[in-house]
């Protein structure tokens, strides 16, 4: 038997054995949404991707200094197969491809007054892993509108950022919330990639493991990167609620203690403590922190006057509640 067929031969056994242990991964899977090539070396458009798998959008993203220009929506798919193999394994399979679609963001039109909604389509980026292509087994190819087929960019282009900073293989897994917990279960987040808890992942860690888990990660993200988002006032808050809501009541008022002591001046955190409290059948510290949240209300702050009213309906709504028994 010639080498190359040899080679051959032995590429189809790995893969029969990759893809049969592997429930609902199969080759004719893969092949469906595989990478296609002209004669020359260029990356077909796939134009199907809108039906693939929405991994994450962002907004705005720049990873160096402010660019000046203008944000732009960011949205990510991955071909269905390859994101099946993922959840089972944590890691991605040869012939994985992702789109990167970009979109103006436009604030004026219908009934929009805050915020920003995608417009116009700016063009895409495709992301190929293709060992038996390409020797750095990861490339990259930029599509205009046009999507006619693609060279692959430089080397120097997207490549090094991703192996540099990518969170699995070359993909920007930390930025995709679905797959990062299973990057996370499955131990594939690359040894040499420092990722800060997310605000998922440290409610995540609250829910299964109890609030005590999360208290010394709290504490050095204050002392090393006080920016964090988890330390917000609105995480605390959010993760405070959904113990709350699953029955986690110490956990939840260890939450909403952490708030109330990050925050003292906020009306929100002793409101949110109080309705702890209460389902603690802690009813004195509940009414407590209600009169907290009042006396707080009325110092100036720059909270909006419809949030100002929605503290003060509900502090007294469970003040009068308390009182009447």
């Amino acid at each position: 038997m010639r080498k190359g067929a040899a080679v051959a031969a032995l590429a189809v056994m790995v893969a029969a054995t990759f893809y049969a242990s592997r429930p609902g991964l199969t080759e004719t899977a893969v092949t469906a949404t595989a990478p296609q090539y002209t004669s020359d070396g260029k990356l077909m458009f796939p134009e199907g991707y809108r039906e693939w798998v929405y991994a994450s959008s962002g907004l705005g993203m720049n990873y160096g200094p402010a660019a000046g220009w203008e944000p732009t929506f960011t949205n990510v798919f991955v071909a269905p197969a390859a994101y099946r193999c993922f959840q089972a394994t944590g890691q991605w399979p040869d012939r994985a491809m992702f789109v990167v679609e970009g979109y103006s963001a436009s604030s004026h039109g219908s009934i929009v007054r805050q915020g920003r909604y995608q417009d116009n389509l700016l063009g895409a980026e495709v992301e190929v892993k293709d060992e038996s292509r390409f020797p750095e087994t990861w490339a990259y190819f930029g599509f205009d509108a046009g999507r006619k087929p693609a060279s692959k960019l430089p080397q120097t282009s997207c490549w090094n950022c991703h192996h540099q900073n990518a969170a699995v293989e070359n993909t920007f897994v930390q930025f995709y919330p679905t797959l990062l917990s299973v990057a996370y279960d499955k131990n594939t987040i690359r040894a040499a990639i420092h990722l800060a808890p997310t605000v998922a992942r440290v409610e995540h860690l609250a829910l299964t493991e109890g609030w005590t888990s999360v208290q010394s990660t709290l504490d050095q993200l204050r002392a090393q990167e006080p920016d964090s988002d988890v330390l917000r006032e609105s995480s605390l808050n959010s993760i405070g609620y959904r113990l709350l809501g699953a029955g986690k009541v110490d956990d939840a008022v260890a939450a909403f203690e952490r708030a109330a002591r990050d925050y003292p001046s906020s009306a929100n955190a002793y409101d949110s403590l109080a309705d702890a409290y209460l389902a603690a059948g802690k009813k004195a510290k509940a009414v407590e922190c209600s009169e907290k949240a009042l006396e707080l209300l009325s110092r100036p702050s720059d909270l909006n006057p419809m949030r100002r009213d929605r503290i003060r309906a509900s502090a007294e709504a469970r003040l009068a509640k308390l009182k009447s028994k």
